[in-house]
């Protein structure tokens, strides 16, 4: 695949082995997700913070191919489940780490040519150098992105109303409908908002054979105990700082 991968480029170019890239990844990017966001580096393409307020902030690489791929920032939730065939599954360890709400580069969606080049990088190049120096230079370009998701994301309230807005965009469906709605309805809940919850869990696209999946999730969307209090409750509202 590698020789098949100079031919067509039409040159000596180096290809990196997984296991090589994965390193690069982590020597290019690890320093700057620690330094900016507060992430360490995982293992297997992710890059996560400590819990806090029952959310995590994690970074992972969006695997266009075997050898392409840009970022994509979110939010984990200690309190959402994940289907695990028909079973609910809940990803608190950073073995089982995988977010619940993620998002990517507009200019990686929408873009083509050097826009889309910009927010991307490759496992080959001309050499080791050159290839860490595009890994640099993307993450560069998408750290300010993900620095104003998490600042506008931030409380709660504004993280479910971004993730039910981009439920409306058939690219984000297409790619985490399903995890991103039962994480949109446990946080629902999690507001103290368990009816707004179970509409948006009445939208789930799950075939015949997994509503005794529903069910479960519905029951346990039940019992889901509120996390934050309302506005004001704590004499606190941060839209008012």
């Amino acid at each position: 695949m590698a020789v098949w991968d100079r031919w067509l480029r039409g040159g000596d170019s180096l290809v990196l082995t997984p296991t090589e890239w994965k390193a690069l990844m982590d020597e290019a990017f690890s320093p700057l997700l620690e330094r900016e966001l507060g992430l360490s580096y995982l293992g297997n393409y992710f890059w996560a913070g400590p819990w806090e307020d029952h959310r995590r902030r994690m970074v992972r690489v969006f695997l266009i191919n075997q050898s392409s791929g840009t970022l994509q920032w979110g939010w984990a939730f200690d309190f959402a489940p994940h289907l695990s065939g028909k079973r609910l599954a809940w990803h608190r360890t950073d073995r089982s780490a995988r977010q619940d709400v993620w998002e990517v580069s507009p200019d990686f969606v929408k873009s083509t040519g050097q826009a889309r080049d910009r927010v991307t990088f490759n496992a080959w190049g001309r050499d080791r150098k050159a290839i860490l120096r595009e890994h640099r230079r993307a993450i560069l370009a998408l750290l300010p992105l993900s620095r104003r998701y998490y600042a506008g994301t931030a409380r709660p309230e504004a993280l479910l109303r971004s993730m039910e807005t981009a439920l409306e965009d058939p690219y984000v469906r297409f790619t985490q409908g399903t995890q991103l709605t039962i994480s949109a309805a446990f946080l629902a809940a999690a507001l103290g908002r368990t009816e707004h919850g179970r509409e948006l869990l009445a939208h789930l696209n799950v075939s015949e054979q997994y509503q005794e999946t529903r069910r479960l999730l519905t029951e346990q969307l039940d019992r889901q105990p509120r996390l934050w209090p309302e506005k004001g409750e704590t004499g606190d509202d941060p839209d008012h700082r």
